[in-house]
Parts: structure tokens; sequence; C-alpha cells
């Protein structure tokens, strides 16, 4: 019995160094599965971004955050700071264009490019887009920068007078072709921010879209990008939270594609969009959304 019970513990000896080193590899698969920012730090390290987690997030809020790390595009990201911080200015003096055709100067002052543009306009193939991400801070107003009352008698905001013109192509476009207006298709593609998407969307909700039909009217949000230091360095504003700013105008189009807009312009046989400046005070009260005689010349935006 002793001779068993001895051959039996050499057994389960046995038995315990062999399955010694699987048990180190659970141990470390155990310990790499407690650790969920291994991986993310790893990645970080090579791209020259580990102080993104030192200090570490808090508890509450680490995978947040590591969702926020995993979505970094970090090539990416080096070589836009790199090729916007290796701009040189231009060389030489820098002077007004010179090849500029003003509208009087057209033939019958430019009424057979009024004309093709209304055409355009009348056929579908006109989109028009409206930055309009801003807050009016400047102006004393916390609300969308579109939504300001300019102080006219009418006491009309920048949106409805944006939403009037375009009305009024319409009708113009539609009485030039014989169609009518219902037959006449002029989206508006209006470019808000993550900050101010809701009460922009609420705001032409609340006034029935200032008479624009509701699939003509779409919103997409302006893309956003972590903030970077002088040297490169992805900033936080928080110990789990990114700094991000928007992607400036240029994203514009980039943010059209995300949101399937380009796509579903496309489809609908859209091939210029007219984009129309920030809602400023004076400018986009004075400037037309829709200048007709520009339309089939080069303030036009191929899709493709």
């Amino acid at each position: 019995t002793g001779r068993r019970s001895h051959n039996t513990t050499q057994n389960q000896v046995g038995a315990t160094r062999r399955l010694r080193p699987s048990t180190r590899r659970l141990r470390r698969t155990v310990m790499a599965s407690a650790d969920p920012f291994s991986a993310v730090r790893a990645r970080l390290a090579e791209h020259g971004q580990a102080h993104l987690l030192s200090p570490p997030p808090p508890a509450a809020a680490a995978e947040d955050y590591l969702r926020q790390l995993r979505g970094l595009d970090l090539p990416w990201l080096r070589r836009m700071f790199e090729s916007s911080t290796s701009a040189q200015p231009p060389a030489g003096d820098i002077t007004p264009f010179e090849d500029i055709t003003c509208v009087e100067e057209l033939p019958a002052g430019g009424a057979e490019a009024r004309s093709e543009g209304l055409r355009l306009i009348a056929e579908g193939k006109v989109a028009a887009l409206l930055l309009a991400g801003g807050s009016g801070t400047r102006l004393g107003s916390a609300a969308p920068k579109g939504c300001y009352d300019i102080g006219m008698p009418s006491h009309k905001s920048l949106f409805q007078y944006h939403a009037e013109r375009l009305l009024g192509a319409r009708r113009l476009a539609a009485q030039h072709s014989g169609r009518r207006l219902e037959e006449v298709h002029l989206p508006l593609l209006v470019m808000t921010s993550e900050a101010n998407d809701g009460e922009t969307r609420a705001f032409f909700a609340e006034r029935d879209r200032f008479g624009l039909p509701p699939d003509q009217l779409h919103f997409f949000t302006q893309g956003m990008l972590p903030a970077f230091d002088e040297r490169g360095r992805i900033l936080r504003s928080s110990a789990s939270q990114l700094a991000l700013s928007p992607n400036g105008n240029g994203g514009v189009y980039l943010s059209l594609q995300e949101a399937g807009l380009l796509e579903e312009m496309s489809r609908r046989g859209v091939t210029s969009v007219f984009q129309a400046p920030h809602p400023y005070p004076a400018p986009s009260g004075i400037v037309r959304v829709l200048p007709l005689c520009f339309l089939s010349d080069s303030l036009s935006l191929s899709l493709s």
C-alpha cells in the first residue's frame, strides 16, 4: 500500500510538472487579458504617443478611453501633422489674381449664363452646401450662428434667408423650364458640428424647414480630429478624453462621403455643388446662396 501511495504521488508530481508549461502560458494569457491596454500601449509607443496612457484613465472611464485610442489612425495622423507643419511659405510677392471676369462683363450681362444655371437647377443637377458648424459667441449668442437675427426689419434668421433664396431659385428654375415646382429638386446640405447639430435640426423642424421639402434638406456633422502640440504629440482634455478640434473646411467633403451624401447626390443625378459661405452676419446676409450666372462656370464642383 505504501508503494502504491508512493507511486501515485510520483505520478501526480510528474503530471504537475508536465502541466507547468501550459499553466505558465495560461497565466500569461490571463495577465494579458487583465491589461486591455497592452496592445494599444505598444501601438502608441511605436508612433511616439505613449504619453496618452500616462497617467492612465480612471477605471470607470477606461473602456471609453480605450475605444478612443483604438479609433486613432496614427500613421495617417502623423503624415497629416508633418505635411501641415512642413509647408513652406510661397516664394516671392503675393499679388491678386488678374484673370477675373465680372458679371457685368459677360455677354448680355450674364443672361446666357443665368439661363444655363436655371437649366441645371431644373434638371436636378445642382445642390447647395452650407457650412454651419459655428456658434454665435462673437455675436453675443450661444445659439448656432445660422439662427442669428442680423437685425433686418423682418427679423429673419440667416438660415431663413438661405432657405428662402433656395426656394426662390427653385421657382425661377421651374418657370424657366416649364416644369411644375414639385418636379424641381434643389437639395440643401447643411454641415453642423457635434456641438450644435441637435439645436440646428430642431431650429429647422420647429419652423417647418422654412418651406423646404423634407427630402431636399440634409444635415451632416463636421468631422473632428485630435489636437496636437508643437512637437506632434496628441493632446488630452482630461485623463479619459482626447482633445478634439473640427477638421477644418477642407474636411467637409470627407464628411459628406462618410455621411453617404456624395453617393446619395450622385444617385439623384447631382453633378455640381455650390458651397455657400459661413453664416457670418454680413457676408451671408449679402452673398446669394446660388448666383445663377455662376453655376455653369468656375464655382461648380464636380462630384466626381
